[in-house]
């Protein structure tokens, strides 16, 4: 569905999809600044929340 969305607001609005395209790449520079990672496997995606604060978890999970 999102794709399809997608595709019509970029036959809807030429500039559209350019702009798209430009907010998706600012924010994949900004993420990978912020989780810089030893490796490509997890320089995609940011921490989880078990790996970010471990001592939360109820024993026994």
């Amino acid at each position: 569905m999102w794709n399809r969305l997608q595709g019509l607001m970029a036959e809807l609005l030429p500039g559209w999809a350019r702009d798209h395209a430009l907010r998706r790449e600012r924010r994949r520079a900004l993420r990978n600044a912020a989780y810089p990672a030893a490796d490509e496997a997890t320089a995609a995606r940011p921490a989880s929340r078990e790996e970010q604060r471990p001592e939360d978890r109820r024993p026994g999970t």
